[in-house]
C-alpha cells in the first residue's frame, strides 16, 4: 500500500528514507517545489506526476513525515500511521542532540516496518467505513496529476513496475526557496470530495475481496474426509438402485464379469450424469472390471464395499499427478536460488484468471511471505490493466504494466527481469482470454510461453463446463505445443486451476475428465470470489462428489 516513506528536517536533509527507490521518484521533486510551510495541519496532501504524499509536520521538532503512496487509501488510516510512525521516529531522537545533526537508531527502519506491517493487516482485513464529507473536506489536494492514466509506454524499461527497491538514504539537500513555500499552502485548492469518492471505491474494493469477519485463512488449508456411503439405502442413491441386484453376494465369492456387468451399468450412468466424459468413465470402469474379475471378496465384506473401494483407487490413480506440482514449495526453493518464480495463467475468456491470480497471489503471500510483481500481459480487453491494479492494491503487490496493444512476450520479458533485478520472489503473468480454435492468438501465447519459460503454465478452466471444457485444454495444450517457435523443448500445460468449483454441486465430472485429457493435475480450485476462496482438489472431494447419492 504504502510505496515510500521519508523524514527531512525543515531546511530539506533528509534524515531517514525506507527502503523502496520509486519509478518516476517524486522525492526530489517534492523536496525542491513543494516543501515547507510553517503549519501546525497534520492532514496536508499533494501530488506529484502518479504519486500521492501525505505529509505531518512536526513543529516541535521542525522535521516533517511524508507518506508516498499510489491508488486510494482511506486519509483515516494514513493520519493514524503517520501518528504512530512520527511518534516512534520521535522516540529514536537524542534529545541532547543539536537539531542540526540528529541522531537516531538505525534499528528504526525495523520498527517502521513493524508499525506499517501491523496498519496493512487490519486495513485488509477490515471492511473500512466511508468517512462523511465534513471528514474529508479538510484534507486538501494540490492538484490531479493529468498523467495519473497515461501509458507505461512514456516510462522506462524498470520505470513500468509500481516501486523497486533500492539502498536507504540518510542524508541529502533540499534548500527551501519561495517557490516551494508557495506550493505548500494547501488551503487554495481541493474540497476533499474526489478523497471521499477514492475512498469509497477502495472500501468496496476490499469489501469484495476480503469479508469484514474474514480471519484471512485461505481454504487451502481444509482437508476433507472421505465418506464411504455404501450403507446407503435409500432407493434413489446408487447403492440403493443397487442393492436388489446383489442380494446373495457375501464375502468369500469369486467374482465374474457376469456377476459385475450388471452392477456397474448404474455406477457408469452415475457418473455421465455427473459431467463425467464418456471415455473417462469407461475407462475408470474397465480398471474397476479388471481388477475385480476372478477376486474372491474378503470375508465380512459386502459386494458393495468392495465396488466402492475399487471405484476410489481407480479415481485416486486417475488424479494423481505424474509430477508434483507443489506451487509453495517450488517458490520458495526459487527464492532459496535467488530467482523469482513465474506462473503464466492461460485460458479461454471470462473464465475467472485474473481473480483467481490475485488468489494465488494472497495464497503465497500470506502463507509463504513472498513478494508479489503481477505482470499485465493482457493488453487487448479494456479495462483489464485497472482490474489488476485494484487487486494489487488491496494485495499490496507491485504491477508492471505497459498499457494496450503490446507483444505480450516482450512485457512478460520484461517483468521477470524487473522481478530478477528487484529480487522480487514470484511473477504472476496475467494473459488475455482467448479461443482455443483462433490460430493467430494461440501462437501468440505459444510465443509468450517459449520466450520466458515460465516455471508454471496454468489453465484456468471453469469446473462447470463439460465437453467444451475438455475440448478447451485438449486444444489449448496442443496448441502450446505444435505453434511454439521452440521446436526442440515445446511446452504445454503444466496444471489446471477450475474456477467455479462451488458451483457445481456434485457434477465434479469435468475435473476429472480434463486431468484425463491433460495428463496434468488440478492445482488449485476457485470456490467464490474471496481472496480465501482458493483450495486444492483432494480425492476425497472428488469420490464423495461422484459416488455418493
Amino acid at each position: 500500500m504504502i510505496d515510500d516513506f521519508i523524514v527531512f528536517t525543515k531546511t530539506g536533509v533528509v534524515l531517514f528514507r525506507w527502503e523502496l527507490k520509486l519509478a518516476k521518484d517524486p522525492v526530489d521533486k517534492f523536496i525542491k517545489t513543494v516543501l515547507l510551510q510553517e503549519q501546525n495541519d497534520d492532514s496536508a496532501s499533494t501530488q506529484v506526476d502518479n504519486y500521492k504524499l501525505k505529509c505531518k509536520i512536526r513543529n516541535d521538532l521542525e522535521l516533517v513525515f511524508v507518506l508516498i503512496y499510489q491508488g486510494i487509501l482511506q486519509m483515516a488510516y494514513l493520519d493514524r500511521l503517520l501518528q504512530q510512525v512520527s511518534a516512534a521516529f520521535a522516540n529514536t531522537l537524542d534529545p541532547n542532540c543539536d537539531r542540526l545533526d540528529w541522531r537516531f537508531r538505525d534499528d528504526f527502519k525495523l520498527e517502521f516496518e513493524r508499525i506499517k506491517l501491523e496498519f496493512d493487516r487490519e486495513w485488509l482485513t477490515k471492511k473500512t467505513e466511508m468517512r462523511s464529507f465534513a471528514d474529508t473536506e479538510r484534507g486538501k489536494r494540490v492538484g490531479v496529476s493529468d498523467g495519473a492514466d497515461k501509458k507505461e509506454s512514456e516510462e522506462s524499461e524498470d520505470g513500468a513496475a509500481s516501486g523497486r527497491r533500492g539502498k536507504r538514504e540518510w542524508v541529502g539537500a533540499g534548500k527551501v526557496n519561495k517557490q516551494a513555500i508557495d506550493k505548500l499552502d494547501f488551503s487554495k485548492s481541493g474540497d476533499g470530495k474526489d478523497e471521499a469518492s477514492e475512498e469509497s471505491q477502495n472500501a468496496a474494493a476490499l469489501a469484495q475481496f476480503l469479508d469484514d469477519d474474514d480471519d484471512g485463512e485461505p481454504e487451502i488449508n481444509q482437508k476433507p474426509v472421505l465418506i464411504e456411503p455404501v450403507d446407503d439405502t435409500a432407493p434413489n442413491s446408487i447403492w440403493g438402485k443397487l442393492s436388489s441386484k446383489m442380494k446373495g453376494f457375501t464375502g468369500g465369492k469369486k467374482l465374474t464379469e457376469d456377476d459385475l456387468a450388471p452392477l456397474l451399468a448404474p455406477i457408469r450412468d452415475q457418473l455421465l450424469n455427473k459431467n463425467v466424459a464418456k471415455e473417462v468413465a469407461d475407462r475408470l470402469l474397465e480398471s474397476v472390471r479388471q481388477s475385480l474379475v476372478g477376486q474372491t471378496t474378503e470375508a465380512w465384506t459386502t459386494i458393495r464395499q468392495t465396488i466402492y473401494r475399487e471405484m476410489v483407487r481407480a479415481i485416486s490413480q486417475l488424479l494423481t499427478p505424474k509430477k508434483s506440482v507443489d506451487v509453495m514449495r517450488a517458490a520458495l526453493q526459487a527464492k532459496a536460488a535467488g530467482r523469482p518464480f513465474s506462473i503464466a495463467f492461460i485460458g479461454v475468456n471470462g473464465v475467472g484468471k485474473s481473480t483467481n491470480l490475485a488468489k494465488v497471489a494472497y495464497h503465497l503471500k500470506k502463507q509463504g511471505g513472498l513478494s508479489i510483481l503481477i505482470a499485465a500481459c493482457d493488453t487487448f480487453r479494456a479495462g483489464a490493466v485497472e482490474q489488476l491494479k485494484t487487486h494489487a492494491r488491496c494485495l499490496d503487490a507491485q504491477l508492471y504494466e505497459r498499457g494496450y496493444g503490446k507483444d505480450p512476450a516482450e512485457i512478460a520479458k520484461n517483468a521477470l527481469k524487473h522481478a530478477a533485478k528487484e529480487n522480487i520472489d514470484v511473477v504472476l503473468i496475467d494473459t488475455a482470454g482467448r479461443m482455443q480454435g483462433n490460430e493467430p492468438l494461440m501462437r501468440e501465447i505459444s510465443k509468450m510461453v517459449a520466450v520466458n519459460q515460465p516455471d508454471l503454465v496454468l489453465f484456468v478452466g471453469e469446473a462447470l463446463t463439460g465437453n467444451d471444457g475438455i475440448d478447451q485444454v485438449k486444444q489449448f495444450n496442443r496448441s502450446l505445443i505444435d505453434l511454439s517457435p521452440d521446436r526442440v523443448n515445446p511446452r504445454g500445460i503444466d496444471g489446471l486451476l477450475l474456477t467455479k468449483y462451488d458451483t457445481v454441486d456434485d457434477k465434479v465430472g469435468a475435473a476429472l475428465s480434463m486431468v484425463y485429457v491433460s495428463g496434468q493435475p488440478v492445482v488449485f480450485v476457485g470456490t467464490g470470489q474471496k481472496y480465501t476462496n482458493l483450495r486444492k482438489l483432494h480425492v476425497e472431494d472428488v469420490c464423495n462428489a461422484l459416488l455418493s447419492r
